[in-house]
Parts: C-alpha cells; sequence; structure tokens
C-alpha cells in the first residue's frame, strides 16, 4: 500500500521565518493565494501559475530553476552579443521576486495553468470547504511497468514514482479527492 507523508522539521520553519524572502514577498503572496506553498518531506515548494517558482530545503537554500531567473531588463532588443551578457549577476532573489514570477507563469503548460487556477483560489488557507492539500503528490509505483501509445504501437518503460496533480480535502465530509487533470488537447 502506498503510504503518504509530509513533514517538515521545526528548524526549517524557523529559518524560513528569518529568511527575507519569506518575510517580504513569499509570506504575503502566500497569504493573497498568489504563490501555493507546498510541504515535502524537510523540504517547501512555492508554486504560481503552474511552475515551482522556489524551493526551500533544509540547507537554508531558496532555489529556482535558471529558466526563471532570466532578468534582463529595459532593453530595446531580444538578442544579445556575449559581451552584452557577460557580468551580469543574477540580482538577489527577493529584488526581483516580481520578475522571477512572471518568467514562471511563462513556462506553464495548459494542464499546469489549469490546476494552478484551482490551486490559487483553494488553497487550505482560503475559507472554502474544499481545499487543496497538495499538489504534483508523488506515490511509489506500485506498477513499475507505464504504458502509453505511440504511432508505431504501445510502448513500456520503467517508472518509480506515480504522479497526482492535486489532493483535494473536503473539509465538512472530511474527506480526500485525489484529482489527474487533463486537458482535452492531452490523448492521455
Amino acid at each position: 500500500m502506498a503510504t503518504f507523508e509530509r513533514k517538515l522539521d521545526q528548524s526549517i520553519i524557523d529559518r524560513l521565518n528569518a529568511h527575507d524572502l519569506w518575510k517580504n514577498h513569499l509570506k504575503e503572496d502566500c497569504e493573497k493565494q498568489d504563490v501555493f506553498l507546498a510541504i515535502r518531506n524537510d523540504q517547501i515548494g512555492f508554486y504560481h501559475k503552474g511552475g515551482k517558482l522556489f524551493g526551500f530545503d533544509e540547507n537554508n537554500n531558496f532555489k529556482t530553476h535558471f529558466k526563471f531567473a532570466g532578468l534582463i531588463n529595459n532593453t530595446d532588443t531580444s538578442y544579445f552579443t556575449d559581451c552584452e551578457l557577460q557580468g551580469m549577476p543574477i540580482s538577489a532573489f527577493g529584488k526581483d521576486n516580481d520578475r522571477i514570477k512572471e518568467n514562471c507563469a511563462h513556462y506553464s503548460g495548459v494542464e499546469a495553468e489549469g490546476v494552478s487556477k484551482i490551486y490559487h483560489k483553494y488553497s487550505y488557507l482560503s475559507k472554502e470547504d474544499i481545499v487543496v492539500l497538495d499538489i504534483e503528490v508523488s506515490f511509489k509505483s506500485l506498477d513499475e511497468t507505464e504504458r502509453f501509445c505511440t504511432k508505431t504501437g504501445i510502448m513500456k518503460k520503467n517508472k518509480k514514482q506515480d504522479r497526482i496533480d492535486i489532493l483535494l480535502y473536503d473539509i465538512k465530509k472530511r474527506k480526500l479527492k485525489f484529482v489527474e487533470a487533463k486537458h482535452f488537447s492531452n490523448s492521455e
């Protein structure tokens, strides 16, 4: 049987509460439901419009994907020479938080964007009867062979994890609901 566990050591919570990015940006973004905070085992994921905006781990590090950290501003052209890019360090995350969020939103697929509309509106910080407890829920795979269709036939590949897009909790009925989101354009 698959187990579902989430834990967060108090020392990680304390370090997060002391971090400027949390205090000056992410806490308010989570409260406004513009960013969804997802607890993993001794890690925290911050999701925005379908992408993982930041991760925060037990080493007191905030991380973002390099594609979200492209923080070049105020340009008249879409192209740069290599010498124009030399010496352009990434600014502090807090200073460029809005730009990182903007970049994060540009990379979301249609399904991730749809899921984000749900978790932004129905986070566990909302006053709704049904709330999103987690997204991208991962379990150890019971069947480690995945079958999928291609133009040439059915293919198989090994997998270690099963993922479910959304975990909802019905507060009144005290029931969990697992949702796999699909857009009509997805052949699955």
